[in-house]
């Protein structure tokens, strides 16, 4: 496939418009690398908690402070996937490969351990995430140019490395390595390369004003809960297929509405069921005991 691309600098926003329309519309495959203009902005995670002034991405993951980067990405139906063998469960592997390999150009030391996360030299380098749900999935990935970019820089899966930037490099380049290892790596005429952003979503579809009731801490940051009036919110900065979370919450309500007990077994094999794909929670047992206490704090 022969592609003219030019990269442009975009805003932040417009990055994260891009990652939320990609995964909303229908399509066989869209692939987009931006460089950001720099101005930093902290940005959520799909289910994370915002205050209704922080820009929440299409994808999940921790909270992101994000400056000068790179923005990839990569948005297809579910039911033609671009890899025969992905499933949620193994999502971030199989679509981090391309990104890992074009990082890696020059000799650069990038690797990828199966977190949320590729290292430079055994520093975090850039951030990725997913979008799933019942018809579509979205890989999106974010790369340091300048600085950190997490707002946390003591996660334990850091492991004391302190996160660092791919700051000696010609951005353009970079981005055209990028698209054209995702286009050589999936060889698809259905995987065109976007070149410039469309008009933004409004600021409501980007900003979230939600604060959960009670949170607990997980491998990639925080695991959430909110209920009112009957109603069940699931959040935290983990990662899963957003129909399955939507049908978990649906359980829960169901019971809550018969005034029953949730049942801390069961809630638990729902929530490690692999087709939810949950991405950063060690133990869905430990987030079922939370979900349990938050509920029953609530009740008393």
């Amino acid at each position: 496939m022969s592609v003219s691309i030019q990269i442009e600098k975009v805003t932040l926003g417009a990055c994260v418009a891009w990652g939320h329309a990609a995964f909303a519309v229908p399509s066989r495959g869209r692939l987009a690398v931006f460089e950001t203009n720099g101005d930093c902005e902290v940005v959520l995670g799909r289910f994370g908690a915002g205050d209704g002034h922080l820009l929440v991405r299409a994808s999940g993951g921790a909270p992101l402070q994000v400056g000068r980067a790179l923005y990839v990405g990569l948005a297809f139906e579910r039911t033609d996937p671009l890899v025969a063998d992905a499933t949620i469960v193994n999502f971030l592997n199989r679509y981090v490969r391309p990104l890992r390999q074009a990082l890696s150009y020059g000799g650069r030391p990038v690797a990828y351990f199966g977190r949320d996360w590729l290292s430079l030299g055994g520093r975090p380098v850039a951030q990725v995430g997913f979008a799933h749900d019942d018809h579509h999935a979205l890989f999106e990935g974010w790369i340091s140019l300048s600085g950190s970019l997490w707002q946390n820089e003591s996660r334990a899966s850091f492991r004391a490395k302190l996160p660092t930037s791919i700051s000696k490099c010609d951005p353009d380049a970079l981005a055209r390595s990028i698209v054209n290892t995702y286009l050589k790596t999936f060889a698809r005429e259905n995987v065109p390369a976007v070149l410039a952003c469309g008009a933004a979503p409004t600021a409501a579809q980007l900003r979230r004003p939600y604060r959960f009731d009670a949170e607990a801490p997980c491998a990639i940051g925080s695991m959430s809960v909110s209920v009112q009036g009957g109603r069940v919110l699931l959040g935290g900065d983990w990662m899963a297929d957003e129909d399955g979370v939507r049908r978990v919450e649906a359980s829960i309500e169901g019971v809550l509405a018969r005034g029953r007990k949730t049942d801390l077994e069961t809630l638990a094999a729902e929530l490690s069921l692999p087709a939810l794909g949950l991405f950063g929670v060690e133990s869905p047992l430990t987030y079922a005991e939370h979900i349990i206490r938050t509920i029953d704090d609530q009740q008393r």
